[in-house]
């Protein structure tokens, strides 16, 4: 590995110049030597909230920058003191993590303000609390119809979430202050509830008063069918031009209303073409670009001729066979629709020109730009479902500017880049308006709620599964400041213990649904429950 990292870090010194060229690590050692240079104090402060585990090299950045600039570090600290092992037995199964957390920081920490609430015991969520936070040792506790703390077994994840809405419903009635916006339901894996969470809180039955709610991809599927159309239009750019690759593009429905035609003048124009037996290849050119024998058939080049042919020249007399002519195209209309496809065609081809040769970064964010602006209308652009991509390409410019290259740079590279942007806004994110909200583990974790709700603690699934490969020297040899996602998880389940306010609630599926056998939960959800 050492060798192998060595050849790859000479290949990017001759391929790119400084600091394109450097690797991360390097980065953080000229950032670290820039910032020791400075003498002067800038008025920049940093504020850190609850991060967590950072890597090593991230915390020595600021601890560099904290000598010159104000850095305000707020931290959720289960217990005041931290330590490998602890009177609380749920500090001893569950903290790992803070002892690593604690050893980062502790160590540019010069001025530390420690507040600590006073749980109450007038539940056993408090009691809980209570004792974690001051690493007492465990007593039985009585207390009779406490509810602060529910767990339930489950047989389907289509169960888990029928469960909660009936808990959340009784929980409105008993509670008139309670509000949806009060509630936090965090998963490990959000994307297989989503459907589930749509099929219960999103159909209302009568007599049942509806529950508000928000996932991540609510309100945002406007702005997902937007990026989504962007991308395959970028990847049609330098593909073949199949049939079903250029008008699926076209019969989208944010590049329809762009070029103000219908889904049944659409269906219209795929018939004329379905008759012209196009298969790939915009001409005998592109053919040969692809290693194929130039010739026309079955490209578009040869279809749009001959439709066009049809409509000009009208059909064909006895004596001609009319192999080269068209006849669908006939009315006013007809010619309206088919040059509405033309014109997107046409946008098409001139755009693929353009994505040849090697541009700079700025030009290509240029081009980025217009092309969304010539693909969707300007209502899309300018409202909030294009506000995605034009974050995601303004993202782009920006991190390439920060970079200082001036080099030009091939397409797939600009591409790959507006992917991952674009990638990383799709995460799981939460939303904290409108309603009860449902959202992965890690965006929300710490933040307080009346009542968390965690589902889907099954022993497969949590804590996550950390897939490392065997040559990863990393994962043989952990040190005790690198991430570890067993004991993240371990902590995130700790610290979600701590923010619920009045209740936690935890569900698994607990029953297999074809023979009712019993199904272990989470190792953590096991440990919580002894």
């Amino acid at each position: 590995q050492g060798d192998l990292w060595k050849l790859l870090t000479e290949q990017w010194s001759k391929t790119f110049k400084s600091p394109i060229c450097h690797h991360k690590a390097k980065l953080f050692e000229t950032a670290e030597n820039e910032f020791k240079r400075k003498e002067t104090v800038l008025e920049s402060t940093l504020f850190v909230f609850n991060p967590g585990l950072i890597p090593a090299s991230i915390a020595r950045f600021m601890k560099v920058y904290s000598e010159n600039h104000p850095v305000h570090l707020f931290q959720n600290r289960l217990t005041e003191n931290i330590s490998k092992e602890y009177e609380c037995s749920i500090l001893n199964s569950l903290a790992d993590e803070a002892f690593s957390i604690d050893s980062i920081y502790k160590s540019f920490s010069d001025d530390k303000k420690r507040v600590f609430c006073d749980f109450d015991s007038a539940s056993l969520l408090n009691e809980v609390k209570s004792r974690i936070t001051n690493n007492m040792p465990d007593e039985k506790y009585e207390l009779d119809l406490d509810e602060s703390i529910h767990i339930r077994s489950c047989h389907s994840p289509l169960r888990e979430i029928e469960t909660l809405h009936q808990f959340l419903l009784k929980r409105f009635e008993t509670d008139p202050s309670l509000k949806p916006d009060d509630i936090l339901v965090v998963t490990p894996d959000l994307a297989p509830y989503e459907k589930m969470i749509d099929a219960v809180f999103g159909v209302q039955e009568k007599g049942i008063p509806a529950i508000p709610y928000r996932t991540p991809s609510s309100g945002f599927k406007d702005s997902l069918q937007i990026t989504n159309t962007f991308l395959e239009y970028l990847d049609l750019l330098t593909s073949r031009f199949r049939f079903n690759d250029v008008f699926d593009l076209f019969q989208s429905k944010p590049v329809l209303e762009c070029f103000k035609i219908s889904e049944s003048d659409a269906s219209k124009v795929n018939e004329w073409l379905e008759d012209n037996y196009i298969i790939w290849g915009i001409d005998d050119e592109h053919r040969k670009e692809w290693g194929q024998p130039e010739q026309k058939t079955h490209t578009w080049k040869r279809a749009l001729q001959r439709i066009w042919d049809g409509d000009i020249l009208g059909g064909h007399s006895a004596d001609q066979l009319g192999f080269d002519r068209y006849e669908g195209v006939k009315t006013v209309t007809d010619r309206d629709r088919w040059a509405v496809f033309n014109r997107f065609f046409n946008f098409l081809k001139d755009t693929r020109g353009s994505v040849k040769n090697e541009k700079s970064a700025g030009q290509w964010c240029r081009l980025l730009t217009h092309w969304a602006s010539e693909l969707f209308s300007d209502g899309v652009i300018s409202g909030g479902a294009g506000m995605a991509l034009k974050s995601a390409i303004e993202s782009l410019r920006n991190q390439f500017e920060a970079s200082s290259s001036v080099d030009k740079l091939p397409f797939n590279i600009i591409r790959s880049e507006l992917k991952a942007v674009l990638e990383d806004r799709k995460g799981m994110s939460a939303r904290f308006t409108d309603g009860v909200t449902f959202s992965s583990m890690v965006p929300v974790r710490g933040l307080p709620f009346k009542i968390i709700a965690m589902i889907g603690l099954n022993e497969e699934n949590f804590p996550r599964k950390q897939n490392a490969p065997d040559f990863d020297l990393m994962n043989q040899n952990p040190r005790i400041t690198e991430r570890d996602r067993k004991k993240e998880d371990k902590a995130l389940f700790l610290e979600s213990v701590m923010a619920a306010g009045e209740i936690f609630y935890c569900s698994y599926i607990g029953q297999s649904k074809v023979d009712n056998e019993h199904l272990p939960p989470s190792p953590v959800l096991s440990e919580w429950i002894d």
